[in-house]
């Protein structure tokens, strides 16, 4: 990424963890939650020197002093969170890596915009996990292009907003029709559109998910930090 970019990537998240901005990626911050809000549950994010730590409201008075004890090393290890997971009795969701670009990959030409309401019909051909990672379950979904063989939609990449705008990718391809690459061609037609239109597009691949990791890097998206909550 550009340096314009990454400022403006950084910014975002210290305006969500509620930190001075040159705290980011070089500081270990642990604090209730900034424009989290009433996320009811642990929001965490780490690159670098730098781990940020958001907790809800209802945590109790000694989870963040241990927390703030706690070494970088141990901070970032998933193994860690996955045991505080268990200890707090919530769910982990992720880790997952963020990854951002800011050069424009050109769009695939047989992808076409579609209604929001036509994945509907892919969500009956994936298991609800695959649904609720895609993206294209979300409530704030603004845009989706699809590709269609012999009439039938296969794959689709949306756009939900990022830092106001429709840059966070999310993507979806039918079993049936995995193993082709289909991943690369929706979603850099969504990125194209992102990049465009408002200078950045964002893809949140969980870390177990090799396909989505490795479709990002094809498409020249850069890794940028790990990201991981409990609720």
């Amino acid at each position: 990424m550009q340096r314009e970019s990454q400022e403006f990537v950084d910014a975002w998240w210290a305006d969500l963890f509620g930190i001075n901005h040159d705290e980011v990626w070089r500081a270990v911050t642990v604090q209730p939650h900034a424009r989290l809000g009433d996320y009811p549950g642990f929001f965490t994010a780490w690159r670098g020197d730098g781990v940020h730590v958001s907790l809800p409201a209802t945590v109790d008075d000694d989870t963040p002093r241990t927390l703030a004890r706690s070494t970088i090393d141990v901070l970032q290890s998933p193994e860690f969170w996955a045991s505080f997971a268990d200890t707090a009795q919530g769910r982990l969701i992720g880790p997952a890596t963020h990854h951002y670009l800011d050069l424009d990959p050109g769009p695939d030409t047989d992808v076409v915009p579609i209604a929001v309401d036509e994945v509907s019909a892919l969500r009956e051909a994936v298991s609800a996990e695959e649904w609720e990672e895609s993206g294209l379950a979300d409530d704030d979904v603004e845009l989706v292009f699809g590709l269609h063989e012999d009439g039938v939609l296969v794959a689709a990449a949306s756009l939900s907003p990022f830092a106001d705008a429709a840059r966070d990718v999310g993507v979806l391809v039918v079993p049936d029709a995995r193993g082709r690459q289909l991943v690369d061609r929706v979603g850099r037609t969504a990125a194209s559109h992102a990049v465009r239109e408002h200078g950045l597009a964002r893809w949140v691949a969980r870390a177990t998910n090799h396909d989505s990791v490795a479709a990002a890097q094809r498409l020249g998206f850069e890794a940028w930090c790990t990201q991981l909550a409990i609720r």
